[in-house]
């Protein structure tokens, strides 16, 4: 029963796309409250505000419903979406947050990320995690997003910011530092009033 589900709501996606091609204003919006969630979820990962994240939401469907013809419908519309809501994300940090950032041109070639941190952030929920990434300075999250969720390599990272490689290894090991410092400040004062 699920799958025949599945393919009906691919048959009425499919649909809705066509109706935007031709710039249909229901199949727009239907198709941005279809995904709004989704979109929206991706995007609070790289905002520091709900406002934020809702500016980044719609730049995504602006973006998508502007360059719906280079859309290729035999692709997943999730996968799609979470790209263009990456590229809105990187684009609003590269527009106003790296500016208010000094983001210094550090080079740390051969130093070694360490990954055994795992372990130390498996023991807190989603959303607290969320909510203390939130806390980071806008540079060093963007590099922490677009490294340890999306999967993006550092000179991949480094291109898309208009940073170096090694300014980018830089980013991540210090966003590390200050997440887990507020991640335990963060815990203790939810103990403290737990």
């Amino acid at each position: 029963m699920d799958n025949t589900v599945n393919v009906m709501q691919d048959i009425q996606v499919t649909q809705l796309i066509e109706r935007c091609r031709r710039y249909e204003r229901t199949a727009q919006r239907a198709l941005y409250e279809l995904y709004y969630d989704h979109v929206f979820r991706i995007a609070m990962r790289y905002a520091n505000s709900i406002d934020v994240a809702r500016e980044i939401v719609n730049d995504t469907f602006f973006r998508f419903f502007t360059t719906i013809d280079s859309y290729d419908a035999s692709k997943v519309l999730h996968a799609w979406l979470r790209h263009l809501t990456i590229c809105s994300a990187v684009d609003y940090f590269r527009k106003f947050e790296r500016n208010k950032m000094k983001m210094p041109a550090e080079d740390v070639y051969g130093l070694e990320i360490e990954d055994d941190q795992g372990c130390f952030f498996d023991q807190f929920l989603a959303n607290d995690l969320l909510y203390v990434v939130q806390q980071l300075p806008p540079s060093y999250r963007m590099v922490l997003i677009l490294y340890a969720i999306d999967g993006y390599k550092h000179h991949e990272i480094a291109k898309m910011l208009g940073i170096s490689i090694g300014t980018s290894k830089s980013h991540l090991l210090k966003a590390r530092a200050k997440l887990r410092e507020l991640l335990i400040q963060h815990n203790s004062i939810k103990v403290s009033h737990g």
